[in-house]
């Protein structure tokens, strides 16, 4: 008989960290969501693992609307990370009653490439085209000393970015944005480290914000205020907020992206791992474009 997954409850959730820190780097995205939902950071993500207290394969549930504003981000479709280090209780999970619906889109997001076959090959199983629904990306992580605090250039300043004045900023250049996004980058700037460098005009240049899982992202320099080491300068800022709490940082980026990889390799960080983006969906591409570049 199937078995459906067992909910993890918040008393549990330090146990559930317990046992994804074994298993460094490959459940990093799974690990910081569960980080930040200790510290109190983040809310309303839900785990489910198969077995417990014998874990033998975890995923992400649905987020409650309840605790968290952008629940229906994370929802509609639903958007998980997975991860076991047996790929035959990984398909077990993927499959267990109750826990994903493969009649519609599934966005599989930021796991270890290891495990990218069994999500394919469930996906096939339902129903699923693979045409362009797996993209590669790569983690570069920096630790406490890795990266020196740059100066601010004469005539701006750095401070935090504010929810209601700088969201939709950053949604225009986020290349990766699909529907409902405005509802998750409000959050991350309301819960997490950000930071913009802005002219006396308040003018935001150059910005950078942290995600719920504990990397920093979604970079951008002004067209007219590039090649002035701006985008390094907001890195250098971001990461020691990181480090001013002991904790070190991350960035995942896009495997074609090698300006980016390029950037952080030079100011210190170092490759971490692989890791993988996969869209579950049923037709043809062209129907799916907007889950398909999904970040």
């Amino acid at each position: 008989m199937d078995e459906s997954p067992h909910r993890v409850r918040a008393d549990e959730l330090t146990a559930l960290r317990d046992w994804l820190a074994q298993y460094l780097p490959e459940t990093f995205k799974l690990y910081g969501v569960v980080d930040e939902t200790i510290r109190g950071r983040w809310q309303g993500t839900s785990f489910l693992t198969l077995g417990w207290p014998d874990i033998l394969a975890v995923g992400e549930g649905p987020t409650s609307p309840e605790e968290i504003d952008c629940a229906q981000y994370f929802n509609e479709p639903p958007l998980a990370s997975v991860f076991s280090p047996s790929h035959e209780h990984l398909k077990r999970l993927l499959t267990s009653p109750g826990y994903l619906d493969w009649t519609k889109p599934i966005l599989f997001h930021v796991f270890c490439s290891r495990i990218a076959p069994t999500i394919r090959d469930v996906s096939q199983s339902r129903g699923g085209n693979p045409e362009r629904a797996n993209r590669h990306g790569i983690r570069l992580v920096a630790r406490p000393g890795d990266i020196p605090l740059l100066p601010v250039p004469d005539g701006l300043e750095a401070r935090a970015l504010d929810a209601d004045l700088h969201t939709d900023l950053i949604l225009s250049h986020w290349s990766h944005s699909r529907e409902l996004a405005h509802l998750y980058i409000r959050e991350n700037i309301k819960r997490f480290p950000s930071v913009g460098l802005f002219e006396e005009s308040s003018r935001c240049v150059a910005y950078e914000i942290s995600t719920h899982f504990g990397t920093i992202g979604f970079l951008h320099v002004h067209n007219d205020f590039r090649r002035r080491g701006l985008g390094k300068v907001v890195t250098s800022i971001m990461t020691n907020q990181y480090f001013s709490q002991g904790m070190s940082t991350s960035v995942v980026v896009f495997a074609h992206n090698h300006l980016s990889l390029s950037m952080h390799a030079r100011m210190g960080f170092k490759v971490d791992s692989a890791v993988d983006f996969y869209t579950h969906y049923i037709g043809n591409p062209e129907d799916n474009e907007d889950i398909l570049n999904f970040g």
